[in-house]
Parts: C-alpha cells; sequence; structure tokens
C-alpha cells in the first residue's frame, strides 16, 4: 500500500517547520522544496515518524542532503559560510537577498521542481501561468 506523500516547503532563512505525517497515517514522508532567498536550492525526502519530525531534525537531514548548495549559494551572495543548519535557519540568510532574488511570499512561490520534468520551458510557462518561474534561468533546480 502507498503512503501518502506531505509537500512542503522551507525557506531557510526562517525557522524550520515541525512536520507531522498526513491525518490519518502513523507514518510517513514529506518532500520539501527548500529554497534560501526565495531560491530553490532542492528537494528532500524527509521521514515523519509517529511523533513528526521536529525543527531539529529536519535541520540536520536537510543540511546532511543540502550542505553543499546551502554553501554555493551563501558564497555567491558574498555572505559568511556557515558549518551547520539550525532549527533557526540561516541567520545569514535573513533580510533582503543580496543575491537579487525575490522574496517570494507563501501564496505566489512557484514550484518548479514541479514544473521541471524534462519538458522544458513551455512545461514551465504552463505550470506557472506565465510567471515569474518562466523568467529563472535554465540552470535553476
Amino acid at each position: 500500500m502507498l503512503a501518502p506523500v506531505e509537500v512542503v516547503e522551507i525557506e531557510l532563512g526562517e525557522a524550520l517547520p515541525r512536520l507531522r505525517p498526513a491525518p490519518g497515517a502513523r507514518t510517513g514522508t514529506a518532500r520539501a522544496l527548500v529554497r534560501v532567498h526565495g531560491r530553490p536550492l532542492g528537494l528532500v525526502d524527509l521521514p515523519l515518524p509517529p511523533g513528526g519530525l521536529g525543527p531539529d531534525a529536519c535541520a540536520r537531514l536537510v543540511w546532511s542532503e543540502l550542505r553543499a548548495e546551502i554553501a554555493a549559494h551563501l558564497a555567491g551572495d558574498g555572505l559568511a559560510p556557515v558549518t551547520t543548519l539550525t532549527a533557526d535557519g540561516l541567520p545569514t540568510a535573513r533580510g533582503p537577498a543580496p543575491c537579487g532574488n525575490r522574496q517570494w511570499g507563501a501564496g505566489d512561490a512557484p514550484l518548479p521542481a514541479r514544473c521541471r520534468s524534462g519538458r522544458g520551458a513551455t512545461a514551465t510557462r504552463r505550470c506557472s501561468g506565465g510567471g515569474p518561474a518562466a523568467s529563472w534561468p535554465a540552470s535553476a533546480p
């Protein structure tokens, strides 16, 4: 039997969330689109135990999967390197985005990882309604 997968977004300039299995499920998985300054860094599958996944454990798992991408983004912004990710997020990623990326609001953030499934920019424009995701460079995750 297939288990439900929660789809979530995690912005590393903010405190990390507590994640719980879907209603009625004892355990599960969350697929997280992880961002810094609104810019997608990658997808991370997070196991959700019966009590849920706390922010500290979430931070450890995200860091173990995306530390190179996080470091590269911060270095590209001229920000100080970090050696870990905590439940409080990345303090260096708070405030205005030095990289010039728009800070997306919770309701208007496109999910390019869903749209970019090997079908190119046409599919991205169709998924995003021709909005900001359509103008992102092809190298965006």
